[in-house]
């Protein structure tokens, strides 16, 4: 059953069930782009977490492992 459409002295008016259907698909979809995008930062910012932690462990330097900056981390 549709709601009526009148509109109050506050410019506010019951919503139909397709706009409310709307307006909850138009909110799911902004919620899981949300997700997709705070997702992708986080494995972005754990992949650069990781290969700088790799570089700064074995002081990657032309190919060598300096066995002193391991023992220091360590």
């Amino acid at each position: 059953m549709e709601k009526d459409k009148t509109v109050y002295c506050d410019g506010t008016r019951h919503l139909t069930r397709s706009e409310l259907q709307n307006l909850v698909e138009r909110s799911e979809t902004r919620h899981n782009v949300l997700n997709a995008a705070l997702q992708s930062l986080l494995i972005m910012l754990a992949r650069l977490f990781c290969s700088f932690h790799f570089l700064v462990l074995f002081n990657v330097d032309a190919g060598k492992v300096n066995p002193r900056s391991v023992n220091r981390i360590l």
